[in-house]
C-alpha cells in the first residue's frame, strides 16, 4: 500500500503492479533533474515501460564500455534502489549516488563535479569518495570508447534520419506484426543511441570541468561559458536557424518538418503528438517571427556568439604559459566536439522515440479496430510487454491505471530526495510570494530586462517576443521558443543541462537551478536577468491585470 496523499486521500488501487511506481526504501539519493528534461511530467505506462528500463540498460552499457564499472553490472538489478533509473509516484528519477560514484572513479573528475555539472546541486552532506581501483581499466577503455562514440554518432546521423522517415510510412506500420517489429526495433536503437550519448556527455562534462579549473587558475573565472559555445552550432541552433528560414520564406514548412518533425511539446511522451503529427506550435512561432524583431536579431546571434568566444579564447591563451596554451587549445577543441555530439545524440534518441510513437499509435488503431481496446488512446495504458505479447488486459485495469496517473499528476515529488520519495501537494507556478531575489547558477552570460512569462503547462507553452521565459525545465523543442525569448530562467539543472547549452548557443542570458523561480516569479513581472552572476531582480511586480495565471 502506498502512502496516503497530502490531502488525506489514498492513492487509487489497481488490479496489477503499478507501472508508474517502484518502492524505494533505502538511503539512496535520487533526482528528477536531466531525466525530467526528457519526461517533465508523469509518463503513460507504455511510455515508461518502453524507455525507463531502456535508460537503465543504456547507462550500464556506457559505463562498462568506459571501464568505470565491471561487466557484471550490465544486468539490471531486481531492486529499484540499485538501479540508475527508476520511477516514484509517476516521476522518473536518476540515482545521484551512482552518478557521483562515476565521478569518483574517474581520474580528473569527482562526485561533486558530476553532481554540480549535471544536476546543479552541491549538497553539503555529500562527500567525494575517490578511488583508483578502476584507473587501469579506465585508462585502457575510456579513450577508445570516447573516440568510437564520437565516430559512431556522426556515422549514424544519416542512417538514423533515413530510418526515421522510412519507418513512418504507412506500409511499415500496415499490420500488427509489422508495427510490433518497428516498436521493438525503436527500443533497441534507443538503447544504443542513449549509451553513445551518455559517453559523449561524460566527455563534455569532463572537458567543461577542466576548462573551468583552467580559466579560474588563469584569473578568468566564468570564461568557460563562452569557450564552450560551439564553432559550428548545435543541432538545436541549426533547427532554430531553419525555423527562421521558414519565417523568411526561404524554406518550406514541409521541408522543415521533414528534418525536425520528430520534436514536440513533450518529447519523450509517446501519447503527445510530435510536430510531424501536429505542427500547430511551429506555425505559431513562425507567425510570431514574421511580425517580431527577433528574426533580424537571429541573424546577429551567430556573429555575437563567435565574437564572445574569440575574445574569451584570446584572453585565456594570453594568460597561460606554453604548456597551458597547448592544454587549453586541446580542451576547447574537445569540448566543442562533445557539446555538438551531445545534442546530436539527443536528437537521434528523439527520432527513435518518434518511431516508437508512430508504432504505438498504429497498434492502438489496430487493437481498437478488432475490439481489443475501447479506443486507440487506450494503448498508452498498456505495459510494453503486454503490447508486444498481444496479452489481453481487462478494460477496468486500463481505467484504474488512467485514474492513478491522473492522481500522480495532481501531486509531486521533490526535485531531489533521499530514500522513499514524499508525495507532495502539487504547487502551480505563476503564483509565488515574490519575496526577495531569485538566484541560481549563471549559465549563459549577459544582462537583459524584460517581462516574465511563466510556462508550467505544455498546453500553454508559449512566449511573446522579448519576454523572459521562466520554466521548470526544457527539452530540445523549446529551442524554437528561445528565438522569441530575451532570456531564460529555469528551476532545475546545471551548466550542462539542455536549456543552459541552448541559451549559450543562442547568445541569450540564462539563469538555471533557481529551484523555485516558477513559483516566485509572476507572468508580467519586469525583471533584470544577469546570466553571469545568476541573479534575477524584480524591477516592477506584475499588475493585478497581468499577474493572473496564464
Amino acid at each position: 500500500m502506498h502512502a496516503p496523499s497530502p490531502d488525506g486521500s489514498q492513492v487509487p488501487e489497481i488490479g496489477a503492479p503499478d507501472p508508474l511506481h517502484e518502492e524505494l526504501d533505502g538511503s539512496g539519493t535520487w533526482t528528477r533533474v536531466n531525466i525530467g528534461e526528457a519526461i517533465p511530467g508523469v509518463p503513460t505506462p507504455l511510455t515508461w515501460t518502453w524507455c525507463g528500463p531502456a535508460w537503465d540498460e543504456s547507462l550500464r552499457r556506457a559505463w562498462v564500455r568506459m571501464g568505470v564499472f565491471p561487466r557484471r553490472i550490465t544486468r539490471t538489478p531486481s531492486s529499484a534502489g540499485d538501479r540508475f533509473v527508476t520511477i516514484g509516484y509517476g516521476r522518473p528519477v536518476l540515482s545521484v549516488d551512482l552518478m557521483r560514484e562515476i565521478g569518483d572513479r574517474m581520474p580528473g573528475n569527482s562526485g561533486d563535479a558530476v553532481e554540480q555539472g549535471l544536476f546543479g546541486t552541491t549538497r553539503p552532506e555529500a562527500t567525494n569518495r575517490p578511488t583508483r581501483r578502476r584507473y587501469a581499466a579506465i585508462a585502457a577503455l575510456l579513450p577508445g570508447s570516447l573516440l568510437r562514440s564520437r565516430r559512431a554518432l556522426r556515422r549514424l546521423e544519416r542512417p538514423c534520419r533515413e530510418w526515421w522517415q522510412s519507418s513512418l510510412s504507412a506500409g511499415g506500420l500496415g499490420d500488427e506484426a509489422a508495427a510490433r517489429a518497428v516498436l521493438v526495433a525503436s527500443r533497441e536503437r534507443f538503447v544504443e543511441l542513449t549509451a553513445l550519448q551518455c559517453i559523449v556527455t561524460i566527455g563534455a562534462q569532463a572537458c567543461y570541468e577542466q576548462l573551468t579549473k583552467l580559466c579560474a587558475s588563469a584569473g578568468l573565472p566564468g570564461s568557460e561559458r563562452a569557450l564552450t559555445t560551439t564553432a559550428e552550432g548545435t543541432e538545436e541552433l541549426r533547427m532554430a536557424t531553419e525555423l527562421s528560414d521558414v519565417a523568411r520564406g526561404t524554406r518550406t514548412m514541409e521541408s522543415f518538418l521533414a528534418a525536425h518533425g520528430h520534436h514536440g511539446p513533450v518529447q519523450g511522451e509517446l501519447s503527445v503528438p510530435s510536430w510531424r503529427m501536429d505542427p500547430t506550435p511551429v506555425v505559431r512561432i513562425v507567425e510570431s517571427l514574421k511580425d517580431g524583431e527577433r528574426l533580424s536579431r537571429a541573424d546577429t546571434t551567430g556573429a555575437g556568439r563567435s565574437q564572445a568566444r574569440r575574445v574569451a579564447h584570446d584572453a585565456l591563451i594570453g594568460a597561460l604559459g606554453p604548456v597551458g596554451r597547448v592544454r587549453a587549445r586541446i580542451l576547447i577543441r574537445l569540448a566543442d566536439d562533445f557539446m555538438i555530439l551531445r545534442e546530436l545524440g539527443r536528437s537521434l534518441m528523439l527520432m527513435a522515440t518518434d518511431v516508437a510513437r508512430a508504432a504505438a499509435w498504429a497498434l492502438g488503431d489496430h487493437l481498437a479496430g478488432r475490439g481489443a481496446l475501447a479506443n486507440q488512446a487506450d494503448v498508452m495504458y498498456l505495459r510494453l510487454e503486454e503490447l508486444l505479447a498481444d496479452r489481453p488486459v481487462d478494460r477496468s485495469v486500463i481505467e484504474e491505471r488512467r485514474s492513478r496517473r491522473a492522481h500522480y499528476e495532481r501531486h509531486d515529488v521533490p526535485d531531489i530526495f533521499t530514500g522513499a520519495p514524499p508525495l507532495l501537494d502539487s504547487v502551480s507556478g505563476d503564483g509565488g510570494d515574490g519575496c526577495g531575489p531569485v538566484t541560481g547558477i549563471g549559465a549563459s552570460p549577459g544582462v537583459v530586462e524584460g517581462r516574465v512569462r511563466v510556462v508550467t503547462d505544455v498546453d500553454s507553452c508559449w512566449v511573446e517576443e522579448g519576454e523572459i521565459l521562466v520554466c521548470e525545465t526544457t527539452n530540445p523543442s523549446w529551442a524554437s521558443l528561445f528565438l522569441l525569448a530575451a532570456g531564460v530562467v529555469i528551476d532545475v539543472g546545471g551548466v550542462l543541462s539542455h536549456g543552459a547549452i541552448v541559451a549559450r548557443e543562442m547568445g541569450i542570458p540564462c539563469v538555471i537551478n533557481t529551484v523555485d523561480g516558477t513559483r516566485r516569479l509572476h507572468t508580467g513581472d519586469l525583471v533584470r536577468v544577469d546570466g553571469s552572476t545568476g541573479s534575477v531582480e524584480v524591477i516592477e511586480p506584475a499588475t493585478a491585470s497581468r499577474s493572473g495565471r496564464e
